[in-house]
């Protein structure tokens, strides 16, 4: 039997699991993406099958790290961003679509700050620029603040 992520791993190659549906996955957000999003050093495309729907997104070579392996719960092995990783591909996938970037919902106890501050200067991404401005937040009564 084959799980969405084996799919994906199979015809993604080289692909990680990423973007919305890792940070799921690490509990870093509570949304649950309705689809698999992988990052591959592939052309993007979107792979339909019986399990559901599959996104490739293509990363530059030089953004192609910080994953780990996992292990579905079929027992297949598949490969994840770092919950970090996961969210700097998901800013980086954000600027490049002209997307809203909004990161209030974060759950930034499951990241390592050093982490992603690492990545980030890896990868050229300035994820403070997009942080919530806390005074701000706490002259509207923001229950976060």
């Amino acid at each position: 039997m084959m799980s969405l992520e084996r799919i994906a791993m199979e015809k993604g190659r080289p692909c990680y699991v990423s973007f919305k549906t890792a940070l799921s996955y690490h509990g870093v957000i509570e949304e649950c993406p309705y689809n698999l999003m992988c990052a591959t050093l592939r052309d993007d495309f979107v792979l339909r099958c019986s399990l559901g729907l599959i996104e490739f997104i293509r990363v530059d070579e030089d953004c192609f790290f910080g994953y780990t392996e996992w292990t579905d719960p079929l027992g297949n092995p598949f490969l994840i961003a770092e919950p970090e990783k996961a969210l700097l591909d998901w800013i980086m996938l954000c600027e490049e679509r002209g997307y809203v970037i909004q990161l209030d919902e974060i759950n930034w106890g499951a990241l390592s700050r050093a982490v992603v501050d690492e990545y980030a200067g890896r990868m050229g991404i300035d994820y403070k620029a997009y942080l919530p401005d806390p005074a701000e937040l706490r002259a509207l009564s923001h229950p976060k603040y």
